[in-house]
């Protein structure tokens, strides 16, 4: 083989070999951008393509225990003080003199607190949330996504300029003609590159495109477009101190159209009202009013025009008051007639407040309910409980009395030997109507609530008392009822009940309370020159009235 013959074959596997290679470049060219060609394609769904992952959430744990964590108390030596009870009934004189035989020591309890079993949180109490935080909807471009709606009409403007073009070979009037039946079918057009103007049916969005009256209509109709499901939130600030309420509402689909908003504020009725307003709320409330905070809740239209939803909204109320408060309820206000308020009470989502903070109160709101809403922080039922060394007083406290969590029960025995002993014995009985002298039996206590910082609270509606004495029916004389005896700013009687060793009285206020038990005695001088001492017990069932004054007379042979 020649020289030249080798270099046309070479020349020739050269061309082939450039061939191929083109061919190569080409279509890896080609794959490379065709996922930006796709990427650059224009979407008329009006929707990002989103896909949930794990940074679109945010983990939260939530306490589910329902307990505050807490030491607990347990009663010691430290919680209690001993004091020596004069029990020797001798007078101290030259014959007799105390000793520790005739005391007896009294332990007393005197921290105040209740025994409790503490609590601290561990993983068990807590609950992993998830909540998608990323504001996005998952959403995967289709075909669908591309096609523009108003394509349809672009085509057909194509066609009709296909139309208005002459192939070759038509004559001139047959061109004529083909023109004047293209332009007749054009009814929508434009004329000389003139911009069409727009009928009243027709509205331009934000994109410069056109939507008729047909597609607002379709996306009316469709709730997920215009009635969507959303969040709501604000906050306003409720004091100088950075004190902030924060109100969520999470409203369903189809309840308020899309763009409404959130609107709260401090509700604070007129002060000649605020009698009224105050009645209606403690009337409203199955505790006792601790405190309150009021705010109107309404919704408004994207052009801020006030609206009403179709349906139930779920709203989350969140405050410092609550995370405090041993109990809180809602209460509606509907002041629509400023000198006729109205409340209803609401019932609390108990399965949603279970996921949310101490300090969040969620509920559901109804199109007809009004628009002022009341947190209230009540009380619940306690009984609070105080011992000494032979009694123990027991004080039963309804939820209206209201008495806070943490409330404690203090009691201190005025003894025989102190000063002002004496002194209550005569008022009581001048609080009885009994001569002095006829008290057989007396104890009397100062009786007093302090609340969780320490304070002296009372009760806000009586309260049930039962004092156990462990010596009344032992000391007291046979058919002696116990009386007790409240002494305010003077002694006075208070309706008592009897039972063994046991005293029941209601009580609406606290100070020193007495019971003691009454007797008549007459001292006769007889014939034989001997003084007689007749004493008659009797109680509050034995039809004696009182001020009676017991008559002695001696029988004697004379005696007719």
């Amino acid at each position: 083989m020649s020289f030249f013959d080798k270099m046309n074959q070479y020349m020739k596997l050269r061309r082939l070999f450039l061939a191929a290679a083109c061919v190569v470049v080409f279509f890896v060219t080609y794959s490379l951008i065709l996922p930006a060609i796709t990427m650059e394609r224009k979407t008329y769904c009006g929707m990002e393509e989103h896909k949930h992952t794990e940074e679109c959430y945010t983990v939260t744990k939530k306490c589910v225990c329902g307990k505050d964590e807490s030491k607990g108390h347990t009663h010691t030596a430290e919680c209690y003080s001993e004091e020596k009870i004069l029990i020797c009934e001798l007078p101290e004189d030259d014959q007799h003199e105390h000793t520790d035989e005739c005391y007896e020591t009294e332990r007393i309890l005197t921290c105040g607190k209740q025994e409790t079993e503490g609590h601290t949180h561990d993983d068990s109490c807590y609950e992993e949330e998830k909540e998608l935080t990323c504001g996005k909807e998952e959403h995967v471009h289709t075909d669908e996504c591309f096609v523009d709606p108003d394509a349809e009409d672009t085509e057909e403007a194509d066609n009709g300029s296909e139309n208005n073009s002459v192939p070759e070979g038509d004559s001139e009037d047959s061109r004529e003609d083909k023109a004047a039946s293209g332009s007749n079918s054009m009814t929508d057009g434009t004329k000389d590159g003139e911009k069409e103007d727009l009928s009243e049916d027709e509205s331009t969005d934000e994109r410069g495109e056109t939507e008729t009256d047909e597609t607002m209509d379709s996306m009316a109709s469709d709730p997920a477009l215009s009635y969507p499901k959303m969040v709501l939130r604000e906050k306003i600030k409720e004091n100088l101190f950075n004190k902030w309420i924060e109100v969520e509402a999470v409203v369903p689909e189809g309840a308020l159209p899309k763009g409404s908003s959130l609107i709260i504020e401090k509700y604070v009725p007129e002060k000649k009202y605020q009698a009224e307003f105050d009645e209606e709320l403690d009337n409203a409330i199955y505790g006792g009013l601790l405190g309150y905070k009021a705010i109107t809740i309404r919704f408004e239209d994207a052009e801020g025009k006030p609206i009403v939803p179709l349906k139930e909204v779920s709203v989350f109320i969140r405050d410092d008051m609550i995370k405090d408060a041993e109990n809180v309820e809602l209460v509606l206000i509907d002041d629509e007639k400023k000198n006729d308020l109205k409340t209803f009470t609401v019932a609390l989502d108990e399965k949603e407040n279970a996921k949310t903070d101490k300090d969040v109160v969620t509920c559901k709101l109804y199109p007809e309910d009004p628009a002022v809403i009341v947190a209230a922080s009540t009380t619940l039922e306690k009984t609070l409980t105080a011992e000494g060394s032979d009694y123990t007083i027991t004080v039963d406290c309804s939820a209206k009395a209201g008495i806070p969590e943490g409330s404690a029960l203090k009691v201190k025995e005025i003894l025989q030997n102190a000063t002002d002993y004496q002194g209550y014995v005569s008022d009581a009985e001048k609080a009885l109507g009994v001569e002095e002298g006829e008290v057989s039996y007396a104890r009397f206590f100062d009786i007093t609530i302090l609340g969780p910082g320490g304070e002296e609270i009372q009760p806000q509606q009586a309260v049930d008392v039962k004092i156990v004495l462990n010596d009344l029916r032992k000391k007291a004389q046979d058919n002696e009822n116990a009386q007790v005896v409240h002494f305010g700013d003077e002694g006075e009687e208070v309706t008592a009940e009897q039972n063994g060793d046991a005293v029941s009285f209601e009580a609406e206020g606290f100070s020193v309370y007495g019971v003691v038990t009454t007797t008549i005695e007459k001292t006769v001088l007889t014939k034989d020159g001997h003084n007689y001492k007749i004493t008659v017990n009797f109680g509050e069932d034995s039809g004696i009235p009182e001020n009676a004054d017991l008559f002695v007379e001696e029988i004697t042979e004379q005696t007719t």
